[in-house]
């Protein structure tokens, strides 16, 4: 038998703490994420479906 383990975060853009509390957090996250998924192409991750996570890591890391 195989098992598959898939990493993942549902995020709360608001819950216990502010809004931009939680989008410091996501942007130290996803620069985590990213660096992961840079040095291991068999790592995977889901955003649990959450484009507007896309969307607020931008603002803070735009493109370019």
């Amino acid at each position: 038998m195989d098992c598959v383990i898939v990493s993942h975060t549902h995020w709360d853009r608001e819950w216990y703490r502010s809004f931009q509390e939680f989008r410091a957090r996501l942007v130290d996250t996803v620069d985590v994420v990213l660096d992961l998924l840079d040095s291991d192409p068999g790592w995977c991750f889901v955003l649990d479906g959450q484009t507007i996570v896309i969307e607020d890591y931008l603002a803070i890391r735009p493109p370019g």
